[in-house]
């Protein structure tokens, strides 16, 4: 049974034997070293949007090169992460101010997993967690679903709310390690009037009664898990930000 749950990525509650980090992907628990903040990975500006197959709610099978062509703007999320549950309002408005763009939001693995949610066991678990989204949180854009795996998380890079935005010809016009709907609004309002900006990514850090509501999704153990990083948290997101500063002054990218 152990092997069985180690190779879906499952999780038993009754078996405390089972490790923390259970795949190279999936973990039970959360914590800053299953994030790189360093060299998050993923493509750059100017390169090919990797393709992937992915699944939505229905169980429809889609790819990114089926919206070529279209500008797309991608976003990472889950049920669990507060950051990406804070932009849903805003993103889903701009979804509504620029019809022309095709937004999507890749489900990925669970930011703050815990004995209330915890990592789903197959791909109709992670479908059910997906929908929370939709019917609980009123997600309006089309929701794609990965693989239990990460396959594509992990082509775009780990971290639990980034953003892409790519072109018709699925390169990368611009990345956030952290979603931030106004950055997203001045490229988009930029591409418009060709005019490309790239905007250092700012998390768009949730109100406290939001950031507790959102990690009780988890549990007591999500909540218990989060707080203690925190430190180690703001000290990682600085780095992070003076690192894609430095990127952006070499390769004379404007901010606005």
């Amino acid at each position: 049974m152990e092997e069985k749950l180690e190779q879906t990525g499952g999780q038993s509650m009754n078996n405390p034997k089972i490790e923390n980090k259970v795949t190279d992907y999936q973990y039970k628990n959360f914590r800053l070293e299953y994030f790189t903040f360093q060299n998050p990975g993923g493509p750059e500006i100017g390169e090919y949007a990797p393709d992937f197959q992915v699944s939505t709610l229905d169980g429809k099978h889609i790819k990114l090169s089926d919206f070529k062509g279209k500008k797309v703007i991608l976003e990472a999320g889950s049920y669990t992460c507060p950051l990406y549950v804070n932009n849903i309002k805003p993103m889903n408005k701009l979804a509504d101010e620029f019809p022309d763009f095709i937004f999507l939001v890749l489900y990925v693995r669970e930011a703050h997993p815990g004995e209330k949610q915890p990592y789903p066991i197959n791909i109709r678990e992670k479908q059910l967690y997906a929908s929370k989204v939709k019917l609980k949180d009123k997600e309006n854009r089309l929701i794609l679903i990965d693989d239990i795996s990460g396959t594509t998380h992990k082509l775009y890079s780990v971290l639990p709310n980034w953003a892409y935005v790519i072109g018709e010809d699925q390169k990368i016009i611009y990345r956030a390690e952290w979603n931030n709907p106004k950055s997203i609004k001045n490229v988009l309002q930029g591409i418009i009037i060709d005019r490309h900006v790239y905007p250092v990514p700012r998390m768009r850090i949730p109100m406290l009664p939001r950031l507790l509501k959102v990690l009780y999704r988890g549990g007591f153990v999500s909540m218990k898990d989060f707080f203690p990083t925190i430190p180690k948290l703001i000290i990682s997101r600085k780095k992070l930000n003076k690192e894609l500063n430095k990127q952006r002054i070499e390769r004379n990218l404007p901010k606005k």
